[in-house]
């Protein structure tokens, strides 16, 4: 199994961040597909620097669901992990999440995620280890490596509904991809663990890796939108009008 790694961005600097955590510690052969949402020249120089394959809509923000939907068909790798642009990857950790999906297949599961352990300094997401390193203007990057190194992350192994996560190519082309009216992305990642659920309606389809690792910055580029507090509540009244349940609830019952 090969991973193929989605990243829609528009901040050149986090996109060359991310990726050279994922040159330098990654363990296998990873493609990485970025879609530029804005400052399509810069994100460019980065892509061309560091051999990304770049996808565009001559500087049209067509939001993550749509990017990553055009990402995916460009991927060539039995794998998907759709991420975004403000990771630091800890080393082995693709390694470690497809050695995970494998014992998954040859289990018997078909349609299934598994996700990395997110490290991050607000602790706002389930599957979280809770701690600081900074953001990208103050990232205490050696001190991120020298914790890591003396294994001070631990996770146990737990249903996770919420994304990134990865996905064989078969799960994401069963479920369609992201639902593009969760524009510009607000609720588009409950709504596809959601569908993955429903079709297993059971917990056991959306594991956490726990040995894989990676550190969130939490700079969503969402913040940049000034009515961003509606758009939120629109993307919940989209799911609960699609699905008659709320992403609490729904994140609720995978947890209990």
């Amino acid at each position: 199994m090969r991973l193929s790694i989605l990243i829609p961005t528009m901040t050149p600097d986090l996109l060359k961040m991310t990726t050279a955590s994922i040159k330098a510690n990654s363990n296998t052969s990873v493609e990485v597909i970025v879609f530029a949402n804005d400052r399509c020249d810069e994100i460019k120089e980065v892509c061309d620097t560091y051999g990304l394959k770049m996808l565009h809509a001559d500087g049209e923000n067509v939001g993550i669901p749509a990017a990553n939907n055009r990402m995916a068909r460009e991927a060539t790798n039995d794998v998907i992990f759709a991420a975004d642009d403000d990771y630091y990857y800890l080393d082995g950790w693709d390694s470690e999440l497809l050695s995970y999906m494998q014992h998954d297949v040859d289990s018997g599961k078909t349609v299934f995620s598994r996700a990395p352990v997110m490290i991050e300094p607000s602790g706002a997401n389930p599957n979280t280890i809770t701690k600081s390193y900074g953001v990208r203007d103050n990232f205490n990057q050696l001190q991120l490596l020298v914790d890591f190194q003396d294994k001070q992350f631990n996770m146990d192994k737990k249903a996770n509904p919420a994304c990134p996560c990865a996905v064989t190519k078969r799960t994401w082309d069963q479920l369609g991809g992201w639902d593009e009216n969760f524009f510009p992305g607000w609720g588009a990642d409950p709504d596809f663990m959601y569908r993955m659920y429903m079709i297993n309606r059971d917990p056991e389809c959306m594991l956490n890796a726990p040995t894989s690792f990676f550190y969130h910055f939490v700079t969503s580029t969402g913040n940049r939108m000034d009515d961003q507090g509606a758009r939120r509540q629109e993307a919940h009244r989209r799911f609960e009008l699609k699905h008659d349940t709320t992403i609490r609830a729904f994140e609720g019952l995978i947890r209990s």
